[in-house]
Order: structure tokens, then C-alpha cells, then sequence
């Protein structure tokens, strides 16, 4: 990458961030509760059942054979999410914009269904594929 090029995508990121920390501004102003998304593990259990994870629609997700892939907009190489045909792939497909994470923990029917649906659902978050799609209640 040219000296050139790193100057633009700087410039790309920080224009983004300046907007989403605008919209976000405008939106405390109406009343509207802001998190970011690197607080979220500090939330409690409580308030963490009721957030309903999506996947965020840019992210491209790929079947690599034994493995689901993400492709992240604006980058040409794919990150592993996690080994196909596994619980892990149970609950992401219910990771639908619909279904809260408390809902989707008392489907899986299992012990620390609630401990390994979180884990799963910050580690989508970390790798910035996966969004809660309703504000912390």
C-alpha cells in the first residue's frame, strides 16, 4: 500500500466515525441510549438476554467445507467464524434480527445454553460481523 492510499483509507475511517459518533449524538439528544459495542460484556446477563443479534448485512458469509467464513466490507481476505455443522452454527442461524439472545438460549435446551450463546455473540461482535439489533433495555 502507497503512502497515498493509507492517507485515503485513514481519511475513509475517520470520516465514518466522525458520522456514526454524530448520528449517535443526534440520537442520545431524542433519548435514545447509545452503547458501544465494546461495552457490551460489561452489561449483565439481565440486560444482555434481551439485545437480538443480526448479522450485519454488509459482512459476506461464506461455507469454506468444514469451516463458515465472514468476508468484512472493504477487505479482501475472509476470517473464520467457526467449524461447520457445530452448535455454534446452530446459533447463528438464529442470530436473525428476530430472536432475542435469552429466546435463543432457552431453544439450544442445554446447560449453559445462556453462557455459550453470549460468548458466541461477543465473539461475532469482536469481529465486527454481528450487531444488537434493539438498543440495551
Amino acid at each position: 500500500m502507497s503512502v497515498m492510499q493509507g492517507m485515503v483509507s485513514g481519511r475513509r475511517l475517520f470520516l465514518r466515525r466522525l458520522a456514526r459518533e454524530t448520528l449517535a449524538g443526534v440520537d442520545e439528544a431524542r433519548g435514545i441510549l447509545q452503547l458501544r459495542l465494546v461495552d457490551l460484556p460489561a452489561l449483565p446477563d439481565e440486560q444482555l438476554s434481551r439485545l437480538t443479534p443480526v448479522i450485519l448485512p454488509q459482512v459476506k458469509i461464506l461455507d469454506g467445507g468444514s469451516e463458515v467464513r465472514a468476508q468484512r466490507p472493504g477487505e479482501r481476505d475472509t476470517i473464520v467464524l467457526f467449524p461447520s455443522g457445530g452448535v455454534e452454527q446452530l446459533l447463528f442461524n438464529r442470530f436473525n434480527g428476530r430472536n432475542s439472545l435469552g429466546e435463543i438460549a432457552s431453544e439450544m435446551g442445554m446447560p449453559q445454553a445462556f453462557a455459550l450463546t453470549r460468548a458466541f455473540f461477543l465473539k461475532l461482535v469482536r469481529l465486527q460481523v454481528c450487531v444488537p439489533a434493539n438498543p440495551p433495555t
